[in-house]
């Protein structure tokens, strides 16, 4: 079970005024689910740069002035230096600012000394975490300086570039770029484009970029800070580490995990190679790899990084912020590991160390009581929450009130805690007040403050307060479709699955409520609503399938950068308060006149503008007489206290001239249903194409019928066309093969005897559907097969060869002739297939073992076996795939040939390519049909994975048919589309023809989808 538990806030990075990556300290656990939100911090060399800058200026005096003075002030500003290095803010502010009144008694106000003290004090300000008084102290230096005329000295460039870094943390972009321009040019003018310094504000800048979600700019700037740096001190030096870990980050933080693995992996060796592989340095860019495994969602192996960062600390005694920050990394990595109590325990050894550091009144002291309090809620240990959510909430209103964002999600979640106390009343009355407050001081529009009303509306639920339920709920899921309609198609697919995680929660609450008043038409509606909603963003194409393939399309390319650069930005203003946001009217107008320029100059991007906005109603227009549209839905039971296991079912059906759709209950609890689908695997990993096993579905046909189709039989008397959008185990079910017994007593035949059926990704296909795809407009087919899963031909081990495949291939390219292109052999390698991204094929058809993992458990983790990396990948859209050229090597532990893809074709990396040219893909693999089964969101593998990159229609298969007959079925399959002409036309055919010579367990497991 899973407790629902409050929205983090994101980590901030304090400014380091010498040359090293940067040292967050803390970020507080979030979401309704510990997968929501990346928790870890990362480190970038976003710094002031290498000036020496430390305060050794104190030991000069610019006036005459009285011995005595000089050395008491000399004495107080070292002092406060030492309590800086040490760490211990709190007492080095209190002494800096008795060095700084010191300074205006011996020296004047207006005094060199005055400005360097000022200086000082703003650095230990932003290291404890305190920009704003930082960025007021630090620009009191900065005019101090202006006033004696010394715009050329040393310390107006520091403070300088010190705004610069503080404008960026508060998310002041435009500011923070004219201060950085700024040193540049002073720079320039005092040493030249060519030194050291210039190069390192170039970095600065470059990570300035990739905190404003410029990754254009970042990567542009990083690449020609690392270019620089390898010219003037080489690509073995310390400083070029430090700029290829930034560029880690940076192509993390864009989903580019190889390429962020390898200039990562790279400066670790260099620091290895320099400091040897114990040295403090390693810190950084392991650091920021385990961030990168666990934005992929391999959260062992960033647990396991975190754990040697620790340890690197430990051994060396030092326990500065890298150590703090990679304590709470490692608890956040057991938190999504769900291994709770060791969460729990580093978040008890981190106490006593935050409060030395920072002390019990700061903010950071209020996250990390917050962090415990919300692990204590996953542990069920309720009082304790309270007591620590209590305490944090306190600390962090004396700090920044209670209107702060932080506040309000420990309030939120102090809400939660006195609900499962069985305390109604005061739980009432701290979500009226986030709501309240939340309204004025996030907006409607703000995904935290949708979560908290969810939270509002399951406690209106559960204490029978089902109308105020559904408002609340109403009004959330419209706010969250208006948000997400616009900024999902801009972003990555982790980025995409992490909303639709996040989302997921609000929608689940209405198919609740409808499935607890099943006669409450706007219920009902909603929940038709919300199901349409998720579906319509899970389908949608990324927006590079958008550009088309030609150089005439370089405007069509320039409009989607831009306006996804825009997207980027409005989103990242949502996510402040209302009174930091800046320019947010300016750019939403902006992002409407280039959505309407793409739209007039992009058909697929109006396409899919008005795929999204798909209402019930549409569907309904849509349907012909004798049709129906069945929207399956499955959701987690809510008990008022946690999100359990328990998965419940409903149906949606929708009939010509409905006024709504109908809402039948199905199961409440989905374990019957698996029942049924259970298989007996056996041990055998590689038991895919090429073996059958076994298919016990079918031998309980009349118990799956009973359960999942007659319930609403009735509602489908003169129904003779149904389009059906499986969810959860549903997406297992061979529908066309379920017993239907006609009332005539004709004896047992099957659902596709009875109805035509057409399963869909989403009823929405009902209204979108596009004409059949004709064979007379197929240009080109590529047939991959025959491929050799090992570079020396033959395994004793892992994939074993498929000559069916083989045979297959060449088959089906002499039906098509010409057309046809066959990739066979050592050459149907990842890389191969990956070139025709932007210029794929009419239909491509792969001819391959296929894989699909469950989601990953802790005992499952280290299960002996081959594709363990893919096994404990959380993200679903890596644990399912195809097998390429040479995947063995990797699949059984080892590294890619140089230069060479791995040989592992994942969902993910389907999503990202752009198959828009493509219309169908034959997938003659087992099981392609499956991947992570998530509720009503569909299935989260190769299914999802080629809609995206704009595939129209999928052959796919549901469990492992014999190499021989998947190999007969393929090649009807192409002989009946050259002969009837259509895509569906041809399946239909060829499933007639099957039945005749063999039985279900073979026919019945492929499905056309579209």
């Amino acid at each position: 079970m899973t407790a629902s538990t409050p929205r983090a806030e994101q980590p901030k990075f304090p400014p380091c005024h010498y040359r090293q990556e940067q040292e967050p300290l803390l970020t507080s656990h979030s979401g309704s689910s510990h997968k929501n939100i990346d928790h870890t911090c990362c480190y970038t060399a976003m710094s002031i740069t290498q000036f020496c800058w430390r305060f050794l200026f104190v030991i000069s005096l610019q006036v005459p002035v009285t011995a005595l003075y000089a050395q008491d002030w000399k004495a107080v500003i070292n002092k406060a230096d030492s309590l800086q290095k040490a760490q211990n803010f709190p007492a080095a502010i209190k002494v800096s600012k008795e060095a700084l009144k010191l300074a205006k008694a011996s020296f004047g106000e207006i005094h060199l000394n005055c400005a360097a003290t000022l200086m000082q004090l703003g650095e230990i300000q932003a290291e404890l975490g305190d920009y704003m008084a930082s960025d007021s102290t630090t620009s009191a230096s900065r005019n101090l300086l202006r006033k004696l005329n010394l715009t050329d000295h040393q310390y107006y460039l520091n403070t300088t570039v010190t705004l610069a870094l503080l404008r960026s943390i508060q998310n002041k972009f435009s500011q923070s770029e004219t201060y950085y321009q700024e040193a540049l040019q002073l720079i320039e003018k005092a040493k030249g484009k060519e030194s050291f310094d210039y190069v390192d504000i170039i970095g600065d800048m470059g990570s300035m970029y990739l905190s404003s979600g410029n990754y254009a700019k970042a990567e542009e700037w990083l690449l020609l800070a690392l270019g620089l740096k390898a010219k003037l001190v080489g690509k073995q030096s310390e400083p070029y580490a430090n700029s290829l870990n930034n560029l880690g980050q940076l192509y993390a933080e864009k989903d580019d995990f190889a390429r962020a693995e390898s200039y990562l992996q790279e400066s670790i060796r260099i620091r290895e190679k320099l400091f040897g592989s114990d040295g403090l340095a390693l810190g950084a860019p392991l650091s920021n790899l385990a961030y990168a495994y666990g934005r992929q969602g391999d959260y062992q192996a960033s647990l396991k990084l975190a754990l040697r960062v620790i340890k690197l600390q430990e051994d060396k005694g030092v326990k500065d912020r890298v150590y703090l920050t990679q304590l709470n990394n490692a608890a956040t990595m057991y938190t999504r590991l769900r291994e709770f109590s060791k969460a729990d325990s580093l978040y008890v050894k981190l106490h006593p160390m935050i409060a030395a550091s920072v002390g019990t009144s700061h903010r950071q002291y209020a996250v990390l009581l917050s962090n415990r309090g919300v692990v204590q809620l996953y542990l069920n240990n309720y009082e304790s929450a309270r007591q620590l959510l209590e305490k944090a909430y306190g600390i962090n209103v004396a700090n920044v009130g209670e209107k702060h964002p932080g506040s309000l999600n420990m309030l939120a979640s102090l809400a939660q805690v006195y609900s499962y106390l069985n305390r109604p009343q005061e739980a009432d009355s701290l979500y009226r007040k986030v709501r309240v407050l939340g309204a004025t001081e996030l907006g409607m529009q703000n995904l935290d403050y949708s979560e908290y009303l969810n939270k509002y509306s399951q406690f209106y639920l559960h204490t029978n307060q089902v109308d105020s339920a559904l408002a609340m709920t109403g009004k959330v899921v419209a706010a969250v479709s208006v948000n997400l309609t616009r900024s999902f198609l801009y972003q990555t697919t982790r980025q995409q699955e992490n909303l639709l995680v996040k989302c997921a929660p609000f929608v689940s609450t209405a198919f609740e409520i409808a499935y607890n008043a099943p006669r409450n038409v706007d219920a009902i509606q909603l929940a038709y609503s919300g199901n349409l909603f998720l579906k319509n963003l899970l389908l949608n194409q990324h927006v590079n399938q958008f550009n088309g393939n030609t150089q005439a399309n370089d405007r069509l390319h320039s409009l989607t950068d831009t306006l996804r650069l825009v997207s980027n930005q409005i989103a990242t203003q949502y996510t402040l308060p209302v009174a930091q946001r800046t320019d947010l009217d300016s750019l939403e107008t902006k992002a409407e006149t280039l959505e309407k320029e793409l739209a007039r100059q992009s058909a697929p991007f109006r396409q899919a503008q008005q795929d999204v906005r798909t209402r019930w109603e549409d569907i309904r227009n849509a349907l012909k007489p004798h049709e129906a549209a069945i929207e399956f839905v499955s959701f987690p039971f809510h008990n008022g206290r946690t999100q359990t296991d328990s998965i419940r079912y409903l149906a949606l059906v929708l009939r010509p001239n409905d006024p709504a759709p109908h809402l039948v209950p199905l199961l409440t609890d989905e374990a019957p249903l698996r029942r049924l689908l259970a298989r007996r695997r056996g041990a055998a990993l590689y038991a895919t194409r090429g073996s059958e096993i076994d298919t016990d579905q079918l031998a309980q046909g009349d118990s799956l019928y009973r359960l999942i189709w007659h319930p609403i039989e009735q509602l489908l008397a003169d129904t003779k066309t149904v389009y059906f959008s499986p969810a959860g185990l549903l997406h297992q079910v061979a529908f066309a093969a379920l017993p239907y017994h006609s009332k005539s007593g004709n004896g047992a035949n099957y659902l596709i005897d009875r109805y035509q059926l057409k399963q869909v990704s989403s009823t929405r296909q009902v209204v979108t559907q596009a004409a059949d795809v004709a064979y007379s407009a197929v240009e080109s087919v590529h047939l991959y097969g025959g491929i050799q899963y090992d570079s020396t031909g033959g395994s004793t081990e892992g994939w074993p060869y498929l000559p069916g495949t083989q045979q297959e291939a060449e088959q089906i390219g002499q039906l098509v002739g010409s057309k046809a292109q066959l990739i066979t052999g050592s050459n149907a390698t990842e890389t191969h297939l990956k070139r025709v991204s932007g210029q794929s094929p009419t239909v491509l058809h792969l001819a391959t073992h296929g894989f699909s993992f469950p989601e990953p458990t802790v005992s499952a983790i280290s299960t002996v076996g081959g594709g363990n990396t893919f096994r404990r990948i959380s993200n679903p859209l890596f644990r399912t795939g195809l097998l390429m050229a040479d995947a063995n090597r990797v699949w059984q532990g080892g590294t890619p040939a140089l230069g060479k893809d791995d040989g592992v074709l994942t969902a993910y990396e389907v999503a990202s390519l752009n198959l828009s040219t493509t219309k169908l893909v034959v997938l003659s693999a087992c099981e392609t049909a499956m991947g992570d089964i998530r509720g009503s969101e569909g299935v989260f593998g190769l299914q999802r994975a080629f809609k995206m990159a704009g595939v129209r229609y999928l052959l796919m298969s549901l469990w492992p048919v014999s190499d021989q007959a998947t190999s007969h079925l393929m090649t009807r399959f192409y002989r009946n589309w050259k002969k009837y002409k259509t895509t569906r036309r041809a399946f239909e055919q060829t499933l007639t023809q099957m039945r005749r010579q063999y039985p279900p367990a073979v026919w019945a497991s492929f499905i056309l989808v579209e």
